[in-house]
């Protein structure tokens, strides 16, 4: 039984079938900022080493300084797109989301 479910998984890998990527979690200072939020923007942040990571930035009001998601103690990594907005729109459906992931900073 055991070698069955060994080939149904190498098959699956085998056809294309990719792995699901695991999002860390928004901590709850960020979850009640995305609740007041009016826009998140999607932006690459990018390091010294020349990394870069996609993250979200909270705007509270239109005149607002942008506050960074956080996870934990570091900033949320937003690079599945689709995984991230559901995030958001779980906790906030009016607010705007804006893709500037061409903008690196």
């Amino acid at each position: 039984m055991l070698i069955n479910c060994h080939l149904v998984v190498i098959m699956v890998l085998s056809t294309g079938v990719h792995a699901m990527t695991i999002q860390s979690r928004l901590n709850k200072d960020t979850v009640q900022l995305i609740k007041i939020a009016q826009r998140i923007e999607f932006i690459r942040k990018q390091d010294e080493m020349g990394n870069q990571k996609v993250i979200a930035m909270i705007y509270i009001s239109e005149d607002s300084n942008p506050i960074r998601a956080m996870a934990g103690d570091v900033t949320w990594d937003a690079h599945d797109i689709d995984k991230a907005k559901r995030s958001i729109r779980r906790h906030n459906k009016t607010c705007l989301i804006i893709d500037r992931r061409d903008q690196v900073i």
